[in-house]
């Protein structure tokens, strides 16, 4: 068939074009099976393109979630480890696997959390690179989760050393060294193993839709299976931010360089893997993709609206049609101005028929305007919001106003008479 006779009626494909994003074509019909079941059209996007900016919310959810990480994980370590450790009786090799359980409970738990959802819970330095070299992180994003990532582990350190204090200090904040025996480039080559496998094993999971949102209950045994065997060797570090924050209080920078070289060579060993699996493609940069949440990252599953920036407000603007903006402006105040001002009448007799402005041919549906929602809430649906409530309580007052005329006229009759005013005087 050619001409529109052979394309589906029910899925039309359009382009988007949104300042700061990149040109993507999706289709305006979600799916209806699966996580995003239930998910309101008027907040899902088809696909979305890594958009560049400033983001101080992701960035910072993303330093709060690094300091969280580090704070439980190395509280794990102190007391595990500590002096006063009450599991020294357990031996050598139980008690790096409670490490590791709690280490990475505590990671899947951040990542199912709503600082999670919101910033992508990478965590990792490394994990934010895997994406990038998949087009899913905006560059601007890349530079920012960097910092927010070096400056949250740092800050989840301090807070280690004021909670724990001495028994912290013991252990020299659990900073991570390679173990006795063990050269520097073997341990490079440890940590870049350990690495490799744990960025391929994330690329794998969010590059398909049934797995993504299993991320986190993956990744919670595979890394604890890690810190368990390679603990005795490394220390596991797998983060060059979790090495970083206790290699800087401790101080204990002199072998740092060890932990970022191996990150940084496991990373691009699974990345080369990846790319030998044609045709899977990452599909999300967000650990757990909840498609409720907006995400500056790119993504080819849904997600909810994303709120223009600053920018782009004025082009939001002028891109709506005057029929919205009457719509918003002035349907609800006119409606309650009529309903105050207008008394009840009969009902109409024509009030079971239609018009039809159009004659020929059959009338094609019209679908209502979705209301807003809290997560699809955009800047302009705001602002029209606040003028609405501006306008009805003016509608309030005035009918109040107006109501108590009389109230008003019996109270003028009762006041002394230095104070009357009389329709003489006035």
């Amino acid at each position: 068939m050619t001409g529109s006779a052979g394309r589906n009626p029910t899925r039309r494909v359009t382009t988007r074009r949104t300042a700061g994003q990149h040109n993507v074509g999706h289709a305006d019909r979600r799916p209806q099976t699966g996580p995003w079941r239930g998910v309101h059209a008027s907040a899902w996007h088809g696909r979305v393109g890594a958009r560049g900016g400033f983001h101080p919310v992701e960035w910072g959810c993303e330093a709060l979630g690094t300091a969280l990480l580090l704070l439980a994980g190395l509280s794990a370590v102190c007391l595990n480890f500590g002096p006063h450790s009450a599991l020294h009786t357990w031996g050598t090799s139980p008690r790096p696997l409670a490490t590791g359980l709690l280490f990475a409970g505590a990671g899947s738990l951040l990542a199912i959390s709503p600082i999670g959802r919101r910033s992508g819970a990478h965590l990792n330095p490394v994990v934010t690179l895997a994406f990038w070299t998949q087009h899913k992180v905006h560059p601007h994003d890349v530079a920012g989760y960097l910092a927010a990532q070096l400056l949250g582990a740092t800050a989840g350190t301090g807070m280690l050393e004021a909670l724990w204090g001495a028994e912290a200090r013991a252990v020299h904040l659990s900073a991570t060294s390679p173990g006795t025996g063990v050269s520097d480039s073997r341990a490079v080559l440890i940590e870049a193993a350990m690495t490799s496998v744990l960025v391929l094993v994330i690329l794998l999971m969010t590059s398909s839709a049934a797995t993504a949102r299993w991320t986190p209950l993956v990744l919670w045994p595979l890394v604890a299976t890690l810190v368990w065997q390679g603990a005795p060797y490394t220390g596991t570090s797998l983060n060059p931010a979790r090495s970083l924050g206790p290699a800087l209080l401790a101080p204990l920078l002199g072998r740092y360089w060890v932990y970022v070289a191996g990150a940084l060579l496991g990373c691009a060993l699974a990345v080369a893997l990846f790319a030998l699996l044609r045709p899977r493609h990452v599909l999300t940069a967000t650990i757990y993709h909840d498609p409720h949440y907006a995400s500056t990252l790119a993504s080819s599953l849904p997600v909810a609206r994303q709120a223009p920036a600053r920018s782009d407000y004025s082009a939001v603007e002028r891109s709506r049609t005057r029929s919205q903006v009457a719509r918003d402006r002035g349907c609800l105040t006119s409606g309650f101005r009529s309903r105050i001002s207008t008394p009840r009448s009969a009902p109409s007799s024509t009030a079971g028929t239609t018009s039809h402005t159009r004659s020929s041919g059959p009338r094609r549906p019209t679908r209502s305007s979705p209301k807003p929602t809290v997560q699809g809430l955009q800047i302009r649906d705001t602002r029209s919001l606040l003028n609405k409530a501006c306008l009805w309580g003016r509608e309030c007052l005035r009918a109040v106003w107006l109501r108590s005329a009389p109230w008003r006229a019996r109270q003028r009759t009762h006041l002394p008479a230095g104070l009357m005013v009389t329709a003489d005087r006035r």
